[in-house]
């Protein structure tokens, strides 16, 4: 598919952003005719018509019916759409312990997926093979080349440099600072890389096909281990200048309060994290509370042992599963108070604590907020599913593609020459 995007003689051309401006109204505005379409972008007729008829023999834009016919008679008009079925976007996702891979089309509908769990070598050109060969043999497997491909996104679970393509810093994969991750797919694959944090990721994927499609003012925050944010403020992602916006699990909620592991004392994340709920489901057995809670080791099994017993109505582990929901939830009412979302939507772990985990956040909102912001906001569990990252990779490449005002150009600038055979 990138091949179709061909590039015109002079990059920023009058027809290349001819070219955008019709796709942007076609993917928005679809079904519309070819007159509809010049007045709506101010291009002229046979410009429209032109490029319109381009899109088509591309496979970038579909007919799909006709206009009713006016009362002065004549044929009626055809109409056109983005023709978002025939795109196909790759989606890579790293996580703590393994990377996902799939291949969308441009409604971010995954058409296959694959997953691998990282083995003791976790280093960045260990992972960046192995994320090349899968992706490889899955554009194989569907009968695809990297040619067919309109971009690839890459979610990472760390600080990124999303200007630049790099990989700052990931604090849970060992030797992942200032790693060029897209500069090195891009020379694999020859396609523009487009790379962001896994929880922007997220947010994406709300506003693109999930609980965020209808409202401008949006959070989205990640539960687990960790927690993070990523904030939508009239449709589109705040980063902040140094692309770290969303550390929010280390804002101060108690100042006397536990150690986090970042060093101070009482952070949102010491007190609200699955760790901090696997650490009292341990204390609370050795004070010998009876419980159906098991004992084990690894921190995220631990959490999931307390809230399997939850929903089997352990009296204990829905004393956890709440203490842990309130804790969340005074965080919470701190977003709220500062900036007023219409929406707030949790992923991750916990929202395997189900109804008992949200009606304690949304308590502890309701007696902590301002009047105002908690009368408008709403608070939910993501329904998009472990495939959230992947749609929000694919989202990424087709949030950026369709807003870039010289789309083209910056494909090709992000592209790396194919290396010769005789270097």
């Amino acid at each position: 598919m990138a091949r179709l995007l061909s590039i015109p003689a002079v990059p920023g051309s009058l027809r290349q952003m001819n070219r955008l401006a019709i796709l942007q109204l076609l993917r928005a505005e679809g079904p519309i005719s070819k007159a509809d379409l010049a007045k709506r972008s101010a291009i002229s007729r046979p410009t429209v018509s032109k490029v319109v008829d381009d899109l088509h023999t591309d496979g970038l834009a579909e007919i799909v019916g006709t206009a009713t016919p006016s009362a002065m008679g004549g044929k009626p008009a055809k109409l056109y759409r983005f023709h978002s079925g025939a795109v196909r976007v790759g989606a890579v996702l790293l996580s703590v312990d393994g990377v996902s891979l799939a291949i969308c089309d441009g409604d971010a509908h995954i058409l296959s997926k694959v997953y691998q769990r990282f083995s003791a070598d976790r280093s960045p050109s260990t992972i960046t093979s192995t994320i090349i060969s899968m992706l490889s043999k899955l554009l194989c497997d569907c009968s695809l080349s990297s040619d067919d491909l309109l971009g690839i996104g890459v979610g990472v679970p760390g600080l990124t440099d999303s200007t630049n393509g790099m990989v700052s810093f990931a604090p849970h994969l060992p030797g992942w600072n200032d790693v060029p991750l897209s500069r090195w797919l891009a020379d694999a694959f020859d396609v523009p890389i487009w790379l962001d944090n896994d929880c922007h990721l997220q947010a994406l994927a709300e506003r693109y096909r999930g609980q965020g499609a209808d409202c401008d003012t949006l959070i989205c925050v990640e539960t687990g281990v960790g927690l993070a944010a990523a904030f939508l403020f009239n449709g589109q992602l705040y980063r902040g200048p140094g692309n770290t916006a969303g550390e929010v699990g280390h804002m101060t909620i108690q100042e006397d309060g536990p150690l986090c592991e970042c060093g101070n004392r009482g952070c949102w994340e010491s007190l609200a994290s699955t760790t901090w709920l696997a650490n009292k489901a341990r204390q609370t057995a050795q004070n010998g509370r009876h419980s159906i809670i098991p004992i084990v080791e690894e921190v995220e099994a631990q959490a999931e042992a307390v809230y399997q017993a939850a929903r089997a109505g352990d009296a204990l582990a829905l004393e956890l599963v709440s203490a842990q929901g309130h804790h969340f939830g005074v965080g919470i009412a701190n977003l709220v108070n500062a900036f007023n979302p219409q929406r707030i939507i949790l992923h991750g772990e916990s929202l395997a604590g189900g109804p008992p985990f949200l009606q304690a956040v949304v308590e502890a909102v309701q007696e902590r907020a301002l009047l105002r912001p908690r009368q408008m906001v709403e608070i939910v569990f993501s329904d998009l599913g472990d495939d959230v990252g992947l749609i929000g990779a694919t989202s990424l490449v087709m949030e950026t593609l369709f807003s870039m005002p010289a789309i083209l150009e910056i494909s090709v600038n992000t592209r790396l020459p194919r290396r010769s055979s005789t270097t």
